[in-house]
C-alpha cells in the first residue's frame, strides 16, 4: 500500500517538473555546439574512439524537422574540455536528418542517419577505419 501511494504523489506532479538537478561539481558545463544565424544543431550522438578521442555527430538545420539539413561532427582530444571546428561530414542534395555514430571493436567508426526528399526515406552508413579522420 505504501508503495502504491508513493507511486501515486510522482503521478500527481506537473509534466515537466524538475524535481532536483545532478550537477557534477568538479566539471564546468561545455557547449559543443550552438545556433550560427538561422542554423541549429539537432539530435547529437557521442562516441570515444579507439585512440580515445570523442567525437560527436548531429544534425545541422534551419528547422527541426525538413529543410536542408547535413549531418555535421566535431571531435574532442582531452576528453571534452574542449572541441575541433565543425566538419561536415555528409551533405547530399537532399535532408541529411539523426545521425547515429558507434564505434566497433577493431576501431572501425559507423555512422547512419537517413535522407528525405519527399518520396520514399533512404537509410545510409558510412564508415570510417581511421578514427573519423577520414
Amino acid at each position: 500500500m505504501l508503495a502504491l501511494l508513493g507511486l501515486f504523489v510522482v503521478l500527481l506532479v506537473p509534466a515537466g517538473t524538475a524535481l532536483a538537478e545532478v550537477r557534477h561539481t568538479s566539471m564546468p558545463d561545455i557547449t559543443v555546439a550552438s545556433a550560427s544565424g538561422s542554423y541549429k544543431p539537432y539530435f547529437p550522438d557521442i562516441v570515444k574512439t579507439g585512440n580515445g578521442d570523442l567525437v560527436v555527430v548531429y544534425y545541422w538545420s534551419e528547422s527541426h524537422v525538413g529543410g536542408n539539413g547535413k549531418i555535421m561532427m566535431k571531435r574532442s582530444t582531452n576528453n571534452g574540455a574542449t572541441w575541433s571546428a565543425a566538419q561536415t561530414v555528409v551533405d547530399t542534395t537532399y535532408d541529411d536528418r539523426d545521425p547515429s555514430i558507434v564505434s566497433l571493436s577493431d576501431g572501425t567508426l559507423l555512422v547512419s542517419w537517413f535522407t528525405y526528399s519527399g518520396g520514399p526515406i533512404d537509410v545510409r552508413v558510412i564508415r570510417s577505419a581511421d578514427d573519423g579522420a577520414t
